[in-house]
């Protein structure tokens, strides 16, 4: 792919487009619900305008569509094609090793987020634009795509203020610094999630403590972060920098796992955390090349099978993905 990239991320988009927009309406837990509203909607986008609390870029993009057609397998194939043109832009300008990347991205359920939360899922594939822009420490720019992804969803405006603890070198000052935040925020979580709920109906939902399935996650995530942290002591200085802005995404990300976990939160705040678990989208194309500590194929090929794995399980039991149905309208 590094030799032949524009011919290889042209490949995967189609792939990657095709795969996600030509599933079936029941293919994905929360698929039928976006079908059905745009089939709902149609064509009455025309006369409607969007709420303050609405999510004006998703709602242009449907309204847009239903302009030309009222066939849902439209608005999954538009999605999937946004998402992945942003998801392997982002890569190619993010990672050291892109098919690293892709494999972890695909393996870890990121590439099947778009067959869920479909609004999230552009919001987190162009918050991947703007990780680059983090690594150089570029905030206007990072800001400016943080920006166009709060669009689509509101949720990825979090990653504004982080973009301060990111930056920092990890230190166990920066590490006792996020562990002190997580506290407060499982102080706070309740009080937060009555005002969620004041804004919008769904994050009512939020308030119900269900973390059923999310233990297996948290101690999955809660490991792999570990090692992350263990390998940087054997990341080459010039590119420790780079490694620690991934490894506070990374640490972030697992705090976001622990505090629902912990706190009995609905077990859907999790997504929350996607934002910055896709750090090891990046992380391990670091390790593999930057570090000094040389991991042998052995072990690899062992990471290699855990991530697939991982990918069996979260396909199996968590995404509601299985079994695989093509869209027969397409045929």
């Amino acid at each position: 792919w590094k030799s032949n990239s524009t011919i290889g991320a042209i490949v995967v988009i189609l792939t990657m487009t095709v795969f996600a927009g030509a599933r079936d309406y029941s293919v994905g837990t929360d698929t039928g619900l976006y079908t059905r509203n745009f089939i709902e909607s149609g064509r009455s986008f025309v006369n409607t305008s969007v709420g303050i609390f609405d999510e004006p870029g998703f709602y242009y993009v449907q309204k847009i569509l239903s302009l030309y057609s009222d066939e849902p397998y439209v608005l999954l194939m538009s999605v999937a094609f946004i998402f992945s043109v942003c998801v392997i832009l982002a890569i190619l300008r993010g990672s050291i090793n892109p098919a690293v990347s892709l494999f972890v991205f695909i393996t870890l359920g990121y590439y099947t987020f778009c067959f869920n939360a479909m609004r999230q899922a552009i919001a987190m594939s162009i918050y991947m634009l703007a990780i680059p822009f983090l690594v150089k420490r570029d905030f206007l720019k990072y800001a400016l795509l943080v920006f166009i992804a709060f669009l689509f969803h509101r949720t990825v405006i979090i990653t504004l203020p982080l973009y301060f603890v990111f930056i920092q070198r990890f230190t166990v000052r920066s590490f006792s610094a996020i562990a002190v935040l997580s506290l407060i925020i499982s102080f706070f979580l309740p009080d937060l999630l009555v005002i969620g709920a004041s804004l919008e109906e769904k994050y009512e939902l939020y308030q119900e403590g269900s973390a059923t399935g999310g233990y297996l996650l948290t101690l999955f995530y809660v490991l792999l972060t570990i090692f992350f942290i263990y390998e940087r002591a054997f990341i080459k200085e010039e590119v420790k920098r780079r490694y620690d802005v991934f490894l506070h995404m990374s640490i972030i990300g697992t705090v976001v796992y622990l505090v629902v976990t912990f706190t009995e939160s609905y077990v859907e705040l999790t997504r929350f955390a996607a934002y910055f678990q896709i750090a090891s989208v990046f992380l391990w194309p670091e390790i593999i090349h930057n570090s000094k500590n040389k991991i042998l194929l052995p072990v690899l090929f062992v990471v290699a099978v855990g991530h697939l794995g991982f990918f069996y399980i979260f396909l199996d039991r968590m995404a509601g993905l299985v079994p695989y149905i093509i869209n027969l309208e397409l045929l």
